[in-house]
């Protein structure tokens, strides 16, 4: 069985070292690699909306200093679990992007088809424009006469 990608800080410990990242300096993009979450999450604990009460880690307690990437040797993990929460970032970027082109795609589409219907109303405005003018020509044409032309 996999262990499941985390999505959240979920102890107070791993946000005291939140917080000690984060008054390193370390960027809450490089916080959020190293705990595999978004950064949103990160973006909470930093604002006070989770563990407000949590003190910041001793420096000594921190990992080294940014950036990470989803391969990073990670203290306390096995090579297992490493793996399993690269792969799961992996899926997450895919699943991102896949989301972005489904989206490009959408609205292309739509632009598309906007675009479609205006030159069908343009097509009907001078089709119509044509009909007119064909009637107007019609009737304004002087009609022959039968006399003759004077020597």
């Amino acid at each position: 069985m996999t262990t499941p990608h985390p999505t959240a800080i979920s102890s107070a410990a791993d946000a005291s070292v939140v917080k000690g990242m984060l008054a390193r300096n370390d960027r809450q993009h490089d916080v959020a690699a190293w705990f595999g979450v978004n950064a949103g999450r990160i973006a909470d604990i930093a604002t006070g909306r989770k563990f407000r009460e949590v003190p910041p880690a001793p420096e000594h307690a921190l990992p080294p200093p940014g950036p990470y990437s989803y391969f990073t040797a990670r203290p306390g993990m096995s090579l297992a679990e490493q793996f399993q929460q690269a792969l799961a970032g992996v899926e997450l970027k895919w699943a991102q992007a896949f989301a972005e082109i489904r989206e490009e795609l959408r609205v292309s589409a739509h632009e598309r088809r906007q675009t479609n219907e205006k030159l069908d109303h343009m097509l009907r405005q001078l089709t119509e424009a044509r009909r007119d003018l064909g009637s107007i020509e019609a009737t304004q044409m002087p009609r022959a006469t039968r006399r003759r032309p004077l020597p």
